[in-house]
Parts: structure tokens; sequence; C-alpha cells
């Protein structure tokens, strides 16, 4: 990550973090999101994986998040 920030100071820029839910609103749009998230310029990917008690996040993380366990996607679903 350190590299990351090295590399946006090094170029006189902001660091671009982009932070996604992972398998929202399902595993093939979320991988492609990753994709293009890379692609436009991120520097870094912060994935969210989705648990039962999001209290830390806002309602519009949470949301997602409920949605994503609505579906029945398991922590082994992330990995894959």
């Amino acid at each position: 990550m350190q590299a990351a920030f090295d590399r946006a100071k090094a170029e006189d820029r902001a660091a671009l973090i982009v932070y996604l839910t992972s398998c929202f609103p399902d595993r093939e749009v979320s991988a492609a999101c990753f994709e293009a998230a890379v692609e436009a310029g991120a520097d870094i990917l912060e994935v969210g994986v989705p648990f039962s008690d999001p209290m830390m996040d806002g309602p519009i993380i949470q949301a997602a998040n409920q949605q994503v366990l609505d579906a029945g996607v398991r922590v082994a679903d992330h990995l894959e």
C-alpha cells in the first residue's frame, strides 16, 4: 500500500482509493467493477466483505451488505 502512496506522491497527485462491496450486486458485476476501477486508474482497491453486523458502515454500504447476505453469498464466495 505504501508503494501506491509513494507512486502518487512522485506523480504529484492524490492516491485514488476505491471501495467496493464484494459480490454486489452479484459476483460477475462485482468482478467487472473491480477490473473497471483498476483500468480507470485506482491506486488501491478496498474490498468490503459483507457481514451481519456492519455497525461502522453507513446506510448505503449496510444496504449493499444486506443484499449480498440475503442472496446467500458465503465468505468463501468472496475469495474465489
